[in-house]
């Protein structure tokens, strides 16, 4: 930290005007703080910064607004230039309750925003922001995800929060083999997407609130290599709901009426896979520790599916120990010559 300023005190008002500081990365080019009065204690802190994105989020910790631990801080990094035009209030003396007020802009300069355990990046950062105690707004920001263009749009959500909302292009295949690569095999292709991601108020210490992150797809675009009835060509449609929770600790997969896959988060560890759903939606009990299978569908070819099934876990095998599932299954029959049978239930640990 360095600040060359001018300081004048009058009474019990103090004024200090800098045109040059340094704080952690970042060049402060003009700040100007007002105390109006050592009975009222109330800071007033006006100024503009560029440096790295860190920076802000790390002020954010470190002057106590937001919990380092447990807080949209875990979640999220920003890397890359940025400026910051502040204003700021608040009050320094417990005896004088004010909300902090706060108002400006950020410019992204080609900034990285990591939403971190679910592996969704945006690169390229571009555009502007500008924010008030009830949330943050801009139109017209631009971004890249693995490689595709999206644009970026963000509304206040009211009480400090904010909705960013996002729409272009997912190269599925890639995210996959970078982010889940057992299931990348089966994928391919680059499809358009939707999303949106809300992020609470920053400026609410120990804020219960948290992320949250829902992305949708037809999956136009991509071509699935598994057997029927997820089998798909590379023009068809299929409905694809990713949801992310941090409250809940979870991140959900829903494939149409046809296959739910739910991820638990391990402290320190990537998402793991610990429930796959056959069949339409609905209440589940999620277990601790291992993998559950369960469900129904119309029909399946077992070969096909063994097939699929002996690729995924020989690549389990090469990534980490193999769980064994637990399978609660049922279909209404099976396409085999071999095996022409009607009303299946499969149940057990195996």
């Amino acid at each position: 930290y360095g600040v060359e300023a001018n300081v004048s005190i009058d009474k019990d008002h103090i004024k200090i005007t800098s045109q040059q500081a340094t704080t952690l990365e970042s060049k402060i080019k003009r700040v100007d703080i007002d105390i109006d009065s050592f009975l009222r204690a109330v800071l007033r802190l006006k100024g503009t910064v560029d440096g790295p994105g860190k920076d802000f989020l790390q002020f954010l910790g470190d002057t106590n607004l937001v919990r380092k631990n447990n807080s949209p801080l875990d979640q999220i990094s920003l890397s890359g230039d940025s400026r910051l035009d502040i204003n700021f209030s608040r009050s320094l003396s417990k005896r004088l309750i004010l909300p902090i007020e706060v108002s400006g802009s950020i410019n992204f300069l080609g900034n990285t925003l990591d939403v971190k355990k679910v592996g969704i990046e945006l690169n390229d950062l571009a555009g502007e922001l500008k924010f008030t105690q009830e949330g943050a707004s801009g139109e017209g920001l631009t971004a890249t995800v693995y490689g595709q263009p999206v644009m970026l749009a963000m509304k206040p959500a009211g009480d400090g929060a904010s909705n960013l909302s996002f729409n272009g292009l997912f190269d599925l295949g890639v995210y996959l083999k970078q982010r889940y690569p057992r299931f990348s095999p089966f994928f391919t292709g680059v499809t358009p997407i939707r999303g949106e991601l809300y992020l609470p108020s920053f400026l609410k210490k120990n804020n219960p609130d948290k992320l949250k992150l829902k992305l949708d797809s037809k999956l136009i675009g991509v071509k699935s290599e598994l057997p029927s009835p997820l089998n798909k060509a590379i023009d068809d449609s299929l409905s694809a709901v990713m949801s992310f929770d941090q409250n809940k600790g979870d991140m959900t997969w829903q494939i149409a009426d046809l296959l739910s896959l739910h991820f638990s988060i391990k402290p320190e560890q990537p998402f793991e896979l610990n429930l796959i759903k056959l069949g339409e939606p609905g209440q589940s009990q999620i277990i601790d520790e291992g993998l559950k299978i369960e469900g129904s569908w119309k029909t399946i070819d077992p070969l096909l599916w063994l097939g699929a099934y002996k690729q995924y876990s020989d690549l389990d095998n090469q990534t980490q120990k193999v769980r064994k599932p637990s399978i609660d299954v049922r279909f209404d029959s099976i396409q085999s010559p071999q095996w022409p049978s009607k009303n299946i239930s499969i149940s057990g640990d195996y």
